[in-house]
């Protein structure tokens, strides 16, 4: 089977796909906040690549289930 074949989803179920804007939870020390980012990448092992706006680095996300696509 290739992985390509099967869709990356998000905490409800929805594609995400290259461009998408996304949230995800972060956590600094014991605050905990959503972050907002543009899909750049969707890696074979489920990885989602994606800019945080004022961030000149990718953000690696390693659990999908954890982000949803808001637009």
């Amino acid at each position: 089977d290739d992985m390509r074949d099967t869709q990356v989803v998000d905490f409800l179920g929805r594609a995400i796909q290259l461009g998408a804007v996304i949230v995800f939870p972060v956590r600094k020390g014991s605050m905990m906040k959503l972050k907002q980012a543009t899909v750049w990448d969707v890696l074979d092992s489920g990885q989602v690549v994606a800019q945080v706006p004022g961030q000149q680095n990718l953000s690696k996300i390693d659990r999908s289930d954890r982000c949803i696509v808001i637009a």
